[in-house]
């Protein structure tokens, strides 16, 4: 059982918007199906991510009954 973590997908602003990011993690959302979970990390306020995550129905830790800590 793994868990998979990717910290922020990024495509350089002058591509975007030309489904590249939907094509990226939908290849490794694809590959990885098999991980107990499947986590992002990205900036709260980063609204466009955010909703580009939720897209693919990811939730944030709190709706799991998870937190998350950092240093």
């Amino acid at each position: 059982q793994h868990i998979l973590m990717v910290q922020d997908l990024l495509v350089d602003p002058d591509y975007r918007n030309q489904k590249i990011g939907s094509a990226l993690f939908s290849a490794a959302w694809e590959r990885y199906a098999h991980v107990r979970m499947f986590m992002v990390v990205t900036d709260i306020a980063e609204s466009g991510a955010n909703r580009f995550y939720q897209r693919f129905g990811m939730k944030p830790l709190e709706k799991g009954s998870m937190v998350g800590y950092f240093r």
